[in-house]
């Protein structure tokens, strides 16, 4: 990348949208920017990505499982980890890096393509897959976010 590309990712990173908690928040095609991003050390490059598929409940702790596309045509799974929304105002530039690459996995990516993780024998089909659990059933995630929840409905009732 360039150093006009490099600073629009930069200040798209630097001005971030809000957090998205819940799978049903996010739409296909969303860029996102790993909440630990930064903290990890993360090239720039590899801050923003684009969500392909959100598999509900099936990663670390009960956590949602992200797979994400990045300008270079990479996919990466992340779990355990909540996702900043890149802000409308920057979407049409990056979408135009992008339509930059060399990578043909990027012109692939539809809601409807199967991705499949390290070591898994299928490829699992949809943007948002279902959890495998019933709804009554508490995941340690689950139970952190009625946590975080419960602890808002107090501040904002007090």
């Amino acid at each position: 990348m360039n150093k006009k590309e490099l600073e629009l990712l930069e200040k798209a990173i630097k001005d971030k949208g809000e957090i998205l908690m819940n799978a049903e928040d996010y739409h296909y095609g969303d860029f996102i920017i790993p909440f630990a991003a930064e903290f990890l050390g993360i090239t720039v490059e590899r801050q923003i990505c684009r969500v392909v598929q959100i598999r509900k409940e099936i990663g670390q702790f009960g956590s949602d499982k992200f797979f994400v596309r990045h300008a270079d045509g990479s996919l990466l799974v992340w779990e355990n980890q909540h996702f900043y929304k890149v802000k409308e105002e920057y979407t049409s530039q990056i979408e135009t890096l992008y339509n930059q690459h060399d990578a043909i996995e990027i012109d692939d990516d539809k809601p409807d393509v199967g991705y499949r993780d390290i070591g898994e024998k299928d490829f699992i089909l949809g943007f948002i897959v279902p959890s495998p659990y019933s709804a009554d059933h508490v995941t340690p995630m689950k139970a952190v976010q009625a946590g975080i929840k419960e602890k808002i409905r107090e501040i904002i009732n007090s």
